[in-house]
């Protein structure tokens, strides 16, 4: 027997104990990247973005800067600091460079202050949404020049593959908005998700948002994948190739563990193509 786990549930992971010959491939998500191969993975995507200009050209000298860390972030440290560096390459102060986090504690990410959702004097009012209620935002942000967004791209099953991690709203608004929209999505499910979706797109609007660095976390805490732009869930920049398995018959469950794109292919026929964080089932 193998014991494969899945990083469901809040507190452990989900053990599966599976027999060796009715296992096909246990694809456990791409090795990434760290230290120096995780910082030469952001900086390439920050360099050359496929729909816009690079970082350095989105700051200049005099400008006060944010780099706004929502949630988790793997190789913290390093993506942090070759971000910093970009921005010092076009000729902002170091000084003028601040980094604020939101959401649970981040691994190696020493240089951040801390965004406190629940201290209503670190936000300051911004826009409204379509109902009329008032969406607060970190006060940070609201004063910066430019705002640089830093998060990690996950998969939520539950939310049709759409995940609220890595996203500016609402890591970075008042903790009775997170509350909010927890309870919007338990009593409408999906449907809760456009609302979401507008207030995310009006407060990158009115905060000038000028680049979003997305990353997806290969297994061990390495670094998979990072891609800086606004339509950043179609354009991914793997330092490893897409897992590619294939099946002399269709299995009755495919068991998917980690963060990555796999396509299962069976006889040529038939196959599907996802990308999954902790698991996924596919008929």
């Amino acid at each position: 027997m193998q014991r494969i786990a899945l990083s469901f549930g809040a507190t452990e992971p989900l053990a599966l104990d599976v027999d060796a010959a009715s296992l096909a491939a246990n694809l456990a998500g791409p090795a990434g990247s760290t230290g120096a191969a995780a910082a030469r993975l952001v900086a390439a995507a920050t360099a050359a973005p496929p729909d816009g200009p690079p970082l350095s050209a989105h700051a200049v000298p005099g400008d006060r800067v944010v780099i706004a860390v929502a949630g988790t972030l793997p190789q913290a440290s390093h993506v942090v600091a070759t971000v910093t560096e970009q921005l010092v390459a076009s000729g902002v102060d170091p000084a003028n460079i601040s980094v604020l986090h939101a959401g649970p504690a981040v691994s190696g990410l020493t240089v951040a202050q801390e965004f406190h959702a629940d201290t209503a004097t670190e936000t300051a009012y911004l826009a409204a949404d379509e109902a009329g209620r008032p969406l607060h935002v970190a006060r940070a942000l609201v004063d910066a020049d430019v705002v640089v967004m830093l998060g990690e791209w996950s998969y939520d099953a539950r939310l049709g593959g759409r995940s609220l991690g890595g996203e500016l709203w609402p890591a970075f608004g008042r903790a009775e908005c997170d509350a909010t929209l927890m309870l919007d999505l338990a009593r409408r499910g999906r449907r809760a998700l456009r609302p979401w979706a507008e207030n995310v797109r009006t407060l990158t609007w009115q905060l000038g948002v000028t680049a979003c660095l997305r990353l997806v976390a290969g297994r061990d805490g390495t670094l998979a994948a990072a891609t800086t732009l606004h339509a950043w869930m179609t354009h991914f920049a793997f330092s490893d190739d897409d897992h590619n398995v294939e099946f002399e018959r269709q299995p009755d469950v495919a068991v998917i563990n980690g963060t990555f794109s796999v396509r299962l292919t069976v006889d040529s026929v038939w196959s599907f193509t996802t990308s999954s964080s902790g698991g996924k089932g596919a008929p």
